[in-house]
C-alpha cells in the first residue's frame, strides 16, 4: 500500500468512526475524505472492519 494513500484512507477512516460511530460510518465519505474512489478505497482495505 503507497504509503500516503495508507494514511489518508486511515486519517479519514478515524474521523468518520469518531464522529459517526460503526454503525452509521460511511465508506463514501471515507474514500470522499481520503481524496480517492471507493474502489480504489476497497483496494488497500478488504472492508469497513
Amino acid at each position: 500500500m503507497v504509503p500516503q494513500k495508507r494514511d489518508a484512507i486511515l486519517n479519514a477512516a478515524l474521523k468518520e468512526f469518531s464522529s459517526q460511530g460503526y454503525d452509521k460510518a460511511s465508506t463514501n465519505i471515507i474514500a470522499k475524505e481520503a481524496g480517492i474512489s471507493k474502489a480504489l478505497m476497497f483496494h488497500y482495505v478488504s472492508s469497513k472492519q
